[in-house]
C-alpha cells in the first residue's frame, strides 16, 4: 500500500526483482501476485521473457498475454502461443488453454490470408486436452 504523493523510487526495478522472486514460488499466491507485477510492468516484452522464463511454474502468464495484451498483431500473438505450447509441459491445463487462445490468433492470420498454418497447429488445442486426472493444474 502507498502513502503520499510521491511515485516509488525504482518501481520497474522493484517489480524486476519481485518477478524474479516470485518465479521461483509455486503457489497460488505466487500465481495471482507475479501476474499482478507483470501486468504494473506494462511491458509486451517484458511480459513474454517472463513467460518464457517462468513456463513450468507460471504457465499462465502466457495465458494472461494472450487473453490480455492489447497488441493488435494476430501474428505476434500467434508466434507468442506456438512459443507456449513449445514450453510449458503437456501434462498441464494451463497448456490446453493457451493452445484454444493461440487456435484464435492462428485462425485470424490465417483468415487474413498471411499465414499458412498446418494442421498440427490447428490440432493442437485438440491433442493438449487431457483428462482432468493426469493433468497438473497450471
Amino acid at each position: 500500500m502507498q502513502h503520499g504523493d510521491e511515485d516509488l523510487p525504482d518501481f520497474p526495478e522493484f517489480l524486476t526483482r519481485w518477478i524474479t522472486y516470485l518465479g521461483a514460488i509455486k503457489s497460488g499466491d505466487a500465481d495471482r501476485l507475479i501476474l499482478e507485477a507483470n501486468g504494473l510492468l506494462n511491458d509486451f516484452s517484458a511480459a513474454v521473457r517472463y513467460a518464457e522464463e517462468y513456463a513450468v511454474s507460471h504457465p499462465g502468464l502466457y495465458l494472461n498475454i494472450l487473453e490480455n495484451e492489447t497488441c493488435t498483431d494476430a501474428d505476434k500473438m500467434a508466434a507468442v502461443g506456438m512459443e507456449a505450447l513449445n514450453r510449458i509441459p503437456k501434462n498441464y491445463i494451463m497448456r490446453s488453454r493457451v493452445a484454444l487462445k493461440t487456435a484464435e490468433y492462428v485462425m485470424i492470420y490465417f483468415q487474413n490470408g498471411d499465414l499458412l498454418c498446418t494442421w498440427s497447429q490447428i490440432l493442437e488445442p485438440v491433442r493438449s486436452k487431457k483428462s482432468q486426472v493426469c493433468l497438473k493444474k497450471g
